[in-house]
Protein backbone atom coordinates (compact mmCIF):
# COMPACT_ATOMS: atom_id res chain seq x y z
CA UNK A 1 0.00 0.00 0.00
CA UNK A 2 2.79 1.95 0.63
CA UNK A 3 4.44 1.86 -2.57
CA UNK A 4 0.96 2.44 -3.96
CA UNK A 5 0.57 5.76 -2.58
CA UNK A 6 4.27 6.72 -3.24
CA UNK A 7 3.67 5.73 -7.07
CA UNK A 8 0.32 7.99 -6.91
CA UNK A 9 2.41 10.79 -5.10
CA UNK A 10 4.89 10.70 -8.17
CA UNK A 11 2.18 10.86 -10.69
CA UNK A 12 0.53 13.87 -9.10
CA UNK A 13 3.94 15.47 -8.97
CA UNK A 14 4.94 14.63 -12.59
CA UNK A 15 1.46 16.32 -13.84
CA UNK A 16 2.06 19.52 -11.87
CA UNK A 17 5.48 19.91 -12.99
CA UNK A 18 3.90 19.28 -16.64
CA UNK A 19 1.24 22.15 -15.85
CA UNK A 20 3.84 24.38 -14.79
CA UNK A 21 5.59 23.85 -18.47
CA UNK A 22 2.81 24.30 -20.55
CA UNK A 23 1.78 27.49 -17.99
CA UNK A 24 2.49 29.15 -21.51
CA UNK A 25 1.09 27.52 -23.93
CA UNK A 26 -2.82 28.48 -22.70
CA UNK A 27 -4.55 30.93 -23.83
CA UNK A 28 -4.41 34.91 -21.68
CA UNK A 29 -8.49 34.15 -21.26
CA UNK A 30 -7.22 31.87 -17.99
CA UNK A 31 -8.90 35.15 -15.86
CA UNK A 32 -12.24 35.09 -17.89
CA UNK A 33 -14.64 33.28 -15.46
CA UNK A 34 -15.92 30.21 -17.42
CA UNK A 35 -19.78 29.85 -16.56
CA UNK A 36 -21.58 26.15 -16.80
CA UNK A 37 -25.14 24.93 -16.79
CA UNK A 38 -26.24 22.47 -15.16
CA UNK A 39 -29.92 20.77 -16.01
CA UNK A 40 -31.68 18.04 -15.02
CA UNK A 41 -34.02 16.02 -12.58
CA UNK A 42 -33.14 14.53 -8.93
CA UNK A 43 -29.62 12.89 -9.82
CA UNK A 44 -28.72 16.45 -10.77
CA UNK A 45 -30.28 17.97 -7.67
CA UNK A 46 -28.06 15.74 -5.27
CA UNK A 47 -28.65 12.72 -3.27
CA UNK A 48 -25.19 12.07 -1.77
CA UNK A 49 -24.87 13.01 1.89
CA UNK A 50 -22.12 14.81 3.16
CA UNK A 51 -21.77 14.40 6.82
CA UNK A 52 -22.72 11.20 8.95
CA UNK A 53 -25.14 12.57 11.58
CA UNK A 54 -26.18 8.67 11.59
CA UNK A 55 -26.37 8.25 7.67
CA UNK A 56 -24.01 5.34 8.32
CA UNK A 57 -26.26 3.05 10.64
CA UNK A 58 -28.36 0.25 9.01
CA UNK A 59 -31.43 1.79 11.37
CA UNK A 60 -31.33 5.43 9.44
CA UNK A 61 -30.43 5.34 5.40
CA UNK A 62 -27.44 3.43 5.62
CA UNK A 63 -25.61 5.12 2.84
CA UNK A 64 -21.97 6.00 2.66
CA UNK A 65 -21.35 9.98 3.03
CA UNK A 66 -18.39 11.91 2.33
CA UNK A 67 -17.05 12.18 5.42
CA UNK A 68 -17.63 8.26 5.46
CA UNK A 69 -15.04 7.73 2.69
CA UNK A 70 -12.72 10.58 3.56
CA UNK A 71 -12.41 9.09 6.99
CA UNK A 72 -12.20 5.42 6.68
CA UNK A 73 -9.83 4.35 4.66
CA UNK A 74 -10.82 0.63 4.81
CA UNK A 75 -14.15 1.68 2.94
CA UNK A 76 -12.36 3.84 0.55
CA UNK A 77 -9.90 1.14 -0.64
CA UNK A 78 -12.58 -0.80 -2.29
CA UNK A 79 -13.56 1.57 -4.41
CA UNK A 80 -12.12 -0.17 -7.29
CA UNK A 81 -9.85 2.62 -8.88
CA UNK A 82 -10.74 1.41 -12.69
CA UNK A 83 -14.73 2.58 -11.47
CA UNK A 84 -13.86 5.21 -9.28
CA UNK A 85 -11.62 8.28 -11.50
CA UNK A 86 -12.40 10.45 -9.16
CA UNK A 87 -9.85 8.96 -6.75
CA UNK A 88 -7.32 10.53 -9.09
CA UNK A 89 -7.83 14.07 -7.31
CA UNK A 90 -9.44 13.15 -4.04
CA UNK A 91 -8.51 14.11 -0.32
CA UNK A 92 -10.50 15.08 2.17
CA UNK A 93 -10.28 18.90 1.83
CA UNK A 94 -13.65 18.12 -0.29
CA UNK A 95 -15.99 17.82 2.60
CA UNK A 96 -15.26 21.09 4.19
CA UNK A 97 -13.38 23.64 2.77
CA UNK A 98 -14.82 25.66 -0.11
CA UNK A 99 -12.92 26.25 -2.92
CA UNK A 100 -11.39 29.63 -3.78
CA UNK A 101 -11.34 29.80 -7.82
CA UNK A 102 -15.23 27.98 -8.63
CA UNK A 103 -18.71 29.07 -7.15
CA UNK A 104 -22.00 27.51 -7.99
CA UNK A 105 -25.77 28.84 -7.38
CA UNK A 106 -28.51 26.38 -7.54
CA UNK A 107 -32.25 27.30 -7.96
CA UNK A 108 -35.14 24.94 -7.99
CA UNK A 109 -36.36 25.09 -11.45
CA UNK A 110 -39.76 23.96 -11.07
CA UNK A 111 -40.45 27.38 -8.93
CA UNK A 112 -37.46 29.56 -9.47
CA UNK A 113 -36.46 29.72 -6.05
CA UNK A 114 -33.00 30.38 -4.82
CA UNK A 115 -32.12 27.23 -3.11
CA UNK A 116 -29.88 27.18 0.30
CA UNK A 117 -26.30 26.00 0.36
CA UNK A 118 -26.07 23.55 3.32
CA UNK A 119 -22.52 23.96 3.72
CA UNK A 120 -22.05 23.26 7.42
CA UNK A 121 -24.08 20.53 9.68
CA UNK A 122 -27.05 20.36 11.33
CA UNK A 123 -25.47 20.50 14.20
CA UNK A 124 -29.11 21.36 16.07
CA UNK A 125 -31.89 18.34 14.64
CA UNK A 126 -35.52 19.95 15.47
CA UNK A 127 -34.32 23.57 14.89
CA UNK A 128 -35.44 24.98 11.80
CA UNK A 129 -34.15 28.33 12.60
CA UNK A 130 -30.23 26.96 12.75
CA UNK A 131 -28.02 27.04 11.00
CA UNK A 132 -29.36 30.03 8.97
CA UNK A 133 -27.93 28.25 5.36
CA UNK A 134 -26.99 31.01 2.69
CA UNK A 135 -28.51 31.40 -0.63
CA UNK A 136 -27.27 32.71 -4.06
CA UNK A 137 -23.77 32.30 -5.64
CA UNK A 138 -21.51 30.81 -2.92
CA UNK A 139 -18.27 29.06 -3.05
CA UNK A 140 -18.43 25.71 -4.08
CA UNK A 141 -18.62 23.22 -1.57
CA UNK A 142 -20.77 20.34 -0.37
CA UNK A 143 -24.39 20.97 0.16
CA UNK A 144 -25.78 22.46 -3.59
CA UNK A 145 -27.96 19.39 -3.20
CA UNK A 146 -31.30 18.08 -2.14
CA UNK A 147 -33.20 20.63 1.04
CA UNK A 148 -35.97 18.10 2.23
CA UNK A 149 -36.03 17.53 6.12
CA UNK A 150 -35.22 14.12 6.29
CA UNK A 151 -35.03 11.10 8.42
CA UNK A 152 -34.53 11.16 11.97
CA UNK A 153 -31.31 10.71 14.77
CA UNK A 154 -31.57 8.68 17.99
CA UNK A 155 -34.04 10.86 19.73
CA UNK A 156 -36.56 11.66 17.03
CA UNK A 157 -35.45 14.93 15.95
CA UNK A 158 -35.70 16.19 12.30
CA UNK A 159 -32.77 16.51 10.55
CA UNK A 160 -31.57 18.90 7.52
CA UNK A 161 -28.75 17.11 5.83
CA UNK A 162 -26.47 18.47 3.95
CA UNK A 163 -26.34 16.63 0.54
CA UNK A 164 -24.42 17.15 -3.12
CA UNK A 165 -24.66 16.68 -6.76
CA UNK A 166 -22.37 16.23 -8.83
CA UNK A 167 -21.16 19.64 -9.14
CA UNK A 168 -18.46 18.71 -6.60
CA UNK A 169 -16.83 16.37 -8.08
CA UNK A 170 -16.92 18.38 -11.81
CA UNK A 171 -16.00 21.45 -9.99
CA UNK A 172 -12.93 19.67 -8.00
CA UNK A 173 -11.48 18.52 -11.56
CA UNK A 174 -12.18 21.56 -13.58
CA UNK A 175 -10.75 23.55 -10.84
CA UNK A 176 -7.34 21.32 -10.49
CA UNK A 177 -6.83 21.15 -14.44
CA UNK A 178 -7.91 24.77 -15.25
CA UNK A 179 -6.45 27.80 -14.48
CA UNK A 180 -9.38 30.08 -15.18
CA UNK A 181 -12.11 30.55 -12.78
CA UNK A 182 -15.72 28.53 -12.74
CA UNK A 183 -19.49 29.18 -12.07
CA UNK A 184 -22.01 26.64 -11.94
CA UNK A 185 -25.45 27.95 -12.19
CA UNK A 186 -27.40 24.56 -11.25
CA UNK A 187 -31.26 24.24 -12.17
CA UNK A 188 -33.13 20.79 -11.20
CA UNK A 189 -36.24 19.41 -9.60
CA UNK A 190 -36.64 15.84 -8.93
CA UNK A 191 -39.31 13.91 -10.58
CA UNK A 192 -39.35 15.79 -13.61
CA UNK A 193 -39.47 14.91 -17.58
CA UNK A 194 -38.39 16.55 -20.55
CA UNK A 195 -41.67 15.77 -22.61
CA UNK A 196 -43.38 18.22 -20.30
CA UNK A 197 -41.61 19.52 -17.10
CA UNK A 198 -38.52 20.60 -19.18
CA UNK A 199 -40.60 20.91 -22.97
CA UNK A 200 -38.75 23.54 -24.86
CA UNK A 201 -40.36 26.33 -26.97
CA UNK A 202 -39.20 24.60 -30.12
CA UNK A 203 -40.81 20.80 -29.28
CA UNK A 204 -44.16 22.95 -29.08
CA UNK A 205 -44.01 24.45 -32.15
CA UNK A 206 -43.34 21.33 -33.81
CA UNK A 207 -45.04 18.27 -31.67
CA UNK A 208 -47.80 20.21 -30.04
CA UNK A 209 -47.73 20.63 -26.18
CA UNK A 210 -47.07 23.28 -23.50
CA UNK A 211 -43.55 25.15 -22.82
CA UNK A 212 -42.48 23.55 -19.51
CA UNK A 213 -42.05 25.87 -16.34
CA UNK A 214 -38.47 24.43 -15.71
CA UNK A 215 -37.23 25.55 -18.99
CA UNK A 216 -39.09 28.92 -18.72
CA UNK A 217 -38.01 29.52 -14.45
CA UNK A 218 -34.09 27.94 -15.91
CA UNK A 219 -33.44 30.44 -18.60
CA UNK A 220 -34.97 33.05 -16.76
CA UNK A 221 -33.19 32.92 -13.80
CA UNK A 222 -30.08 31.65 -16.22
CA UNK A 223 -30.53 35.33 -17.83
CA UNK A 224 -30.54 37.64 -15.03
CA UNK A 225 -27.43 35.84 -13.46
CA UNK A 226 -25.29 36.93 -16.49
CA UNK A 227 -27.53 40.43 -15.81
CA UNK A 228 -25.84 40.52 -12.42
CA UNK A 229 -21.86 39.34 -14.05
CA UNK A 230 -22.36 42.23 -16.31
CA UNK A 231 -23.27 44.80 -13.75
CA UNK A 232 -20.44 43.09 -11.87
CA UNK A 233 -18.14 44.41 -14.87
CA UNK A 234 -19.76 47.73 -15.04
CA UNK A 235 -19.10 48.20 -11.05
CA UNK A 236 -15.57 47.01 -11.12
CA UNK A 237 -16.79 44.00 -8.98
CA UNK A 238 -16.08 41.49 -10.99
CA UNK A 239 -12.35 40.50 -9.93
CA UNK A 240 -13.10 40.77 -6.48
CA UNK A 241 -16.13 38.45 -6.31
CA UNK A 242 -14.32 35.63 -8.83
CA UNK A 243 -10.83 35.20 -8.20
CA UNK A 244 -9.40 38.07 -10.32
CA UNK A 245 -11.90 37.34 -13.18
CA UNK A 246 -11.79 40.24 -15.95
CA UNK A 247 -14.97 39.20 -18.10
CA UNK A 248 -16.74 36.23 -18.56
CA UNK A 249 -17.98 33.59 -21.30
CA UNK A 250 -20.64 31.14 -21.23
CA UNK A 251 -18.72 27.39 -21.72
CA UNK A 252 -21.29 24.98 -21.82
CA UNK A 253 -24.40 23.05 -20.63
CA UNK A 254 -24.81 19.65 -18.87
CA UNK A 255 -27.97 17.72 -18.88
CA UNK A 256 -28.91 14.96 -16.44
CA UNK A 257 -32.31 13.57 -16.77
CA UNK A 258 -34.53 10.65 -17.41
CA UNK A 259 -35.31 8.36 -15.32
CA UNK A 260 -39.00 10.11 -15.20
CA UNK A 261 -39.39 9.60 -19.22
CA UNK A 262 -39.66 5.74 -18.65
CA UNK A 263 -42.22 6.05 -16.01
CA UNK A 264 -44.91 7.71 -18.07
CA UNK A 265 -45.21 4.26 -19.67
CA UNK A 266 -42.42 4.85 -22.16
CA UNK A 267 -44.99 6.83 -24.12
CA UNK A 268 -43.06 10.36 -24.83
CA UNK A 269 -39.12 7.90 -25.54
CA UNK A 270 -39.28 7.94 -28.97
CA UNK A 271 -39.40 11.50 -29.04
CA UNK A 272 -36.79 12.20 -26.71
CA UNK A 273 -34.32 12.38 -28.94
CA UNK A 274 -35.94 15.32 -30.84
CA UNK A 275 -36.70 17.26 -27.49
CA UNK A 276 -33.49 16.99 -26.82
CA UNK A 277 -31.90 18.48 -30.11
CA UNK A 278 -35.03 21.52 -29.59
CA UNK A 279 -33.66 22.05 -25.41
CA UNK A 280 -30.02 22.23 -26.66
CA UNK A 281 -30.93 24.67 -29.55
CA UNK A 282 -33.28 26.48 -27.61
CA UNK A 283 -30.69 27.22 -24.95
CA UNK A 284 -28.34 28.46 -27.35
CA UNK A 285 -30.74 30.56 -28.68
CA UNK A 286 -31.81 31.90 -25.95
CA UNK A 287 -29.66 34.73 -25.11
CA UNK A 288 -27.19 36.60 -27.08
CA UNK A 289 -24.36 35.91 -24.56
CA UNK A 290 -25.02 31.78 -25.27
CA UNK A 291 -22.47 30.95 -28.09
CA UNK A 292 -24.22 29.51 -31.15
CA UNK A 293 -22.65 26.12 -30.90
CA UNK A 294 -22.65 25.99 -27.16
CA UNK A 295 -21.00 22.62 -26.27
CA UNK A 296 -23.60 20.43 -24.32
CA UNK A 297 -22.87 16.61 -22.46
CA UNK A 298 -25.69 14.58 -22.08
CA UNK A 299 -24.94 11.99 -19.22
CA UNK A 300 -26.79 8.94 -18.56
CA UNK A 301 -29.14 9.39 -15.55
CA UNK A 302 -30.18 5.84 -13.39
CA UNK A 303 -32.90 4.71 -15.78
CA UNK A 304 -29.87 2.87 -17.38
CA UNK A 305 -32.59 2.51 -20.10
CA UNK A 306 -31.28 1.08 -23.75
CA UNK A 307 -34.27 2.49 -25.22
CA UNK A 308 -33.64 5.87 -24.08
CA UNK A 309 -29.83 5.77 -23.89
CA UNK A 310 -30.11 5.16 -27.94
CA UNK A 311 -32.12 8.73 -28.34
CA UNK A 312 -29.33 9.91 -26.27
CA UNK A 313 -26.89 9.19 -28.57
CA UNK A 314 -29.50 10.23 -31.79
CA UNK A 315 -29.66 13.52 -30.13
CA UNK A 316 -25.73 13.76 -29.94
CA UNK A 317 -25.89 12.95 -33.37
CA UNK A 318 -28.16 15.46 -34.52
CA UNK A 319 -26.37 17.94 -32.57
CA UNK A 320 -23.15 17.28 -34.21
CA UNK A 321 -24.47 17.36 -37.38
CA UNK A 322 -25.41 20.83 -36.81
CA UNK A 323 -22.11 21.95 -34.80
CA UNK A 324 -19.86 19.10 -35.13
CA UNK A 325 -18.19 18.00 -32.05
CA UNK A 326 -20.40 20.23 -30.06
CA UNK A 327 -22.47 17.22 -28.15
CA UNK A 328 -21.03 14.12 -26.18
CA UNK A 329 -23.29 11.87 -24.40
CA UNK A 330 -21.44 9.79 -22.12
CA UNK A 331 -22.75 6.31 -19.55
CA UNK A 332 -22.40 6.00 -16.41
CA UNK A 333 -21.46 1.82 -16.43
CA UNK A 334 -20.61 0.27 -12.69
CA UNK A 335 -22.60 2.95 -10.58
CA UNK A 336 -25.87 1.04 -10.50
CA UNK A 337 -26.70 -2.85 -9.17
CA UNK A 338 -23.06 -2.78 -7.76
CA UNK A 339 -21.60 -3.45 -4.23
CA UNK A 340 -18.06 -3.52 -3.71
CA UNK A 341 -17.59 -5.37 -0.45
CA UNK A 342 -17.32 -1.74 1.71
CA UNK A 343 -19.22 -1.68 4.64
CA UNK A 344 -20.97 0.80 7.04
CA UNK A 345 -19.89 1.55 10.72
CA UNK A 346 -21.76 -1.41 12.00
CA UNK A 347 -19.59 -3.48 9.66
CA UNK A 348 -22.35 -4.44 7.57
CA UNK A 349 -23.34 -4.00 3.56
CA UNK A 350 -24.43 -0.26 2.92
CA UNK A 351 -28.33 -0.11 1.45
CA UNK A 352 -28.69 -0.62 -2.62
CA UNK A 353 -32.01 0.46 -2.07
CA UNK A 354 -31.78 3.68 -3.65
CA UNK A 355 -31.33 2.93 -7.37
CA UNK A 356 -32.62 5.64 -8.95
CA UNK A 357 -30.42 8.14 -7.10
CA UNK A 358 -27.42 5.97 -7.73
CA UNK A 359 -28.25 4.22 -4.24
CA UNK A 360 -27.35 8.23 -2.59
CA UNK A 361 -23.83 7.06 -2.41
CA UNK A 362 -21.12 9.79 -2.32
CA UNK A 363 -18.60 7.69 -4.17
CA UNK A 364 -21.34 8.10 -6.90
CA UNK A 365 -22.13 11.53 -7.08
CA UNK A 366 -18.54 12.37 -6.82
CA UNK A 367 -18.21 9.99 -10.17
CA UNK A 368 -20.50 11.01 -12.07
CA UNK A 369 -19.49 14.66 -11.75
CA UNK A 370 -15.72 13.94 -12.08
CA UNK A 371 -16.26 11.76 -15.40
CA UNK A 372 -18.17 14.83 -17.04
CA UNK A 373 -15.26 17.02 -16.20
CA UNK A 374 -13.44 14.56 -18.02
CA UNK A 375 -15.32 14.87 -20.62
CA UNK A 376 -15.12 18.23 -20.98
CA UNK A 377 -11.91 18.32 -21.09
CA UNK A 378 -11.36 15.70 -23.23
CA UNK A 379 -13.04 17.57 -25.66
CA UNK A 380 -12.18 21.07 -25.23
CA UNK A 381 -15.04 22.07 -23.75
CA UNK A 382 -13.45 24.93 -21.57
CA UNK A 383 -14.50 27.77 -23.32
CA UNK A 384 -11.31 30.01 -24.50
CA UNK A 385 -8.89 28.65 -21.81
CA UNK A 386 -6.71 25.71 -23.78
CA UNK A 387 -6.62 22.91 -21.22
CA UNK A 388 -3.17 20.91 -23.11
CA UNK A 389 -3.74 17.29 -23.74
CA UNK A 390 -2.11 15.00 -21.12
CA UNK A 391 -0.16 13.13 -23.82
CA UNK A 392 1.40 16.72 -24.93
CA UNK A 393 3.57 16.54 -21.49
CA UNK A 394 3.84 12.73 -20.89
CA UNK A 395 7.71 13.05 -21.55
CA UNK A 396 8.22 16.30 -18.94
CA UNK A 397 5.76 14.68 -16.23
CA UNK A 398 8.12 11.68 -16.28
CA UNK A 399 10.85 13.44 -16.15
CA UNK A 400 9.97 15.20 -12.97
CA UNK A 401 8.58 12.34 -11.96
CA UNK A 402 11.85 10.66 -12.17
CA UNK A 403 13.33 13.51 -10.41
CA UNK A 404 11.03 12.86 -7.69
CA UNK A 405 11.93 9.57 -7.23
CA UNK A 406 15.83 10.34 -7.02
CA UNK A 407 15.04 13.04 -4.19
CA UNK A 408 13.27 10.06 -2.00
CA UNK A 409 16.03 7.94 -1.95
Amino acid sequence: MKDKMITVKLIRFGLACAALASAGQATADESTLKVYMLFGQSNMVGEAYSWDINATGPSNWNVPTIEYIAQNQAYYDTLPEEVYSFKQGFDGSWLDTPRSDAWAVHYNSGSGANNEVRSTEDTSPGDNSHPAYPTGVQPLSVGFGHLQKTGSNQNGSSLRPSKFGPELGLGHNLGEAMNSPLLFFKSSQGGTTLAEDWRPPSAVEARDGTVGPNYINSMNRFGQMLDQLDQDIADGVLDDKYDGATGYEVAGVVWLQGFNEPLQGGYRIPEYDQNLVDLVNDIRDADGRIPDDLPVVIAESSDQNEDLNDERQAAVDAINAAAPGSAVFIEMNGLIGENYGGLNADGELFTDSYGYHFHARAENHLEIGYRIGDTILANGFTGSEVVPEPNTLGLLGLGCGLLAMRRGR
